[in-house]
């Protein structure tokens, strides 16, 4: 029955992954017709609202304490979303989720100054191989080219901003009731996403009204901000968040395969080869997370006490 359970709990994060592909693809083809930021906008809003009315029903509303610990939803969905999908409307998706893959190897590296959790020499080592497979990604781009320095460096910053947000959540994370946490970040998120008003396009706004247009919108964003992350904490009950991390790299990987056979996006040998570079690190770093953790999740529950 454990081991049953266990698995369970490895399907159900599996299966976040895939909803978080196939919301970015989804996304695309949104972006490429319509601005980014009402995009994002109308995503977070609409998990929120499926967010709080999960949490109404299971009696798990935040309040107090848990509204101090919910600023990194400036950083992610916040800054992490509207920066990946700008660069979203102008990079292909296959590489746009190469670049994201890179977030496993920054986490690490920024948990060392902010968290005081010292990278192993082989970890360092891994992340000069995994920085090199960037630059490869990114000089494959020509000057004029659809992926030109300067697209890149968008989602680069989302990136950024989604390792931020990983380092600063493991702060609150342990002492925070989970689906009470999610749902004051994405609260958080709809403010900071909603503060980028004054840059939207005015005229493109009526579009949204449209059910064609804006079903599409609501279904992704349910799939990445509010399906993927109950199903994420249904699966970290019964696994390690080391364990978890292994299947995280999968989110980089569904995705680019999925630009690659749906929207037939070409990709240089460079390119791939850069990508395949992070790829791999970012799996063997998950891994050897995973190696490391010596808690279980009870173990570890049993010493954790929620905040509310």
């Amino acid at each position: 029955m454990k081991r049953d359970s266990r698995l369970g709990a490895l399907a159900a994060i599996i299966a976040a992954a895939l909803a978080v592909a196939v919301g970015v693809l989804v996304s695309k083809q949104a972006v490429e017709t319509l601005p980014p930021l009402p995009v994002v906008f109308v995503q977070v809003l609409s998990a929120t609202i499926v967010s709080w009315i999960a949490a109404a029903l299971l009696g798990r509303m935040p309040r107090g304490r848990i509204w101090r610990c919910a600023w990194p939803g400036v950083l992610q969905p916040g800054l992490a979303y509207m920066l990946t999908f700008a660069g979203l409307a102008l990079i292909p998706v296959s590489l746009s989720g190469l670049l994201f893959a890179f977030e496993t190897v920054l986490v690490v590296l920024l948990a060392w100054p902010l968290l005081g959790e010292r990278p192993s020499g082989l970890t360092m080592a891994s992340s000069a191989v995994a920085t090199l497979g960037v630059v490869l990604v990114t000089q494959a781009a020509g000057p004029g080219d659809e992926a030109s320095l300067a697209r890149i460096l968008l989602t680069l910053g989302g990136v950024g901003a989604a390792a931020l947000d990983t380092v600063a959540t493991r702060r609150f994370a342990q002492t925070a009731e989970p689906i009470a946490l999610a749902v004051a970040v994405q609260t958080v998120a709809v403010v900071t996403v909603g503060l980028s008003a004054p840059l939207w396009p005015l005229a493109e706004l009526p579009r949204f009204a449209s059910l064609t247009v804006l079903a599409p919108l609501v279904v992704s964003g349910i799939l990445i901000h509010a399906v993927a992350t109950v199903l994420f904490i249904h699966g970290l009950h019964r696994v390690t968040a080391g364990v978890a991390a292994t299947t995280f790299p999968l989110i980089s990987l569904l995705t680019a395969l999925g630009g690659l056979l749906f929207y037939a996006e070409p990709v240089s040998l460079a390119q791939a080869g850069g990508g395949a570079m992070i790829l791999g690190v970012a799996f063997a770093t998950a891994w050897c997370l995973s190696r490391a953790a010596p808690e279980t999740p009870d173990q570890e529950a049993s010493r954790i006490t929620p905040a509310t």
